[in-house]
């Protein structure tokens, strides 16, 4: 066998282990990039999840106060009232 076809030969041969080991590292690192990504997310969604059990929180406190402010306002109309009707009857009822 003539030495250009041995240099010719190995020389295909290593390109073409380059190559593969070539697609083996881009796809470890793709996997990986991959990996963090979904690792990222997964952060994201804890947080956003966190975040809105504090909101739902915040809300139903939110609420419980705007509830009791109603309740006491519309009891003071309601006292405001007893009051009118009571200056009404005594001073401007037909006698």
């Amino acid at each position: 066998m003539d030495i250009s076809v041995v240099v010719a030969v190995l020389g295909a041969a290593l390109a073409v282990a380059t190559f593969f080991a070539g697609r083996q590292t881009a796809a470890k690192s793709s996997g990986q990039e991959w990996g963090r990504l979904l690792g990222d997310v997964e952060h994201i969604k804890a947080s956003l999840d966190g975040m809105g059990r504090r909101w739902d929180g915040e809300t139903k406190a939110l609420y419980g106060e705007i509830a009791k402010e109603a309740a006491d306002r519309k009891e003071s109309v309601r006292r405001l009232h007893e009051r009118m009707d009571e200056h009404i009857e005594k001073y401007h009822s037909a006698e």
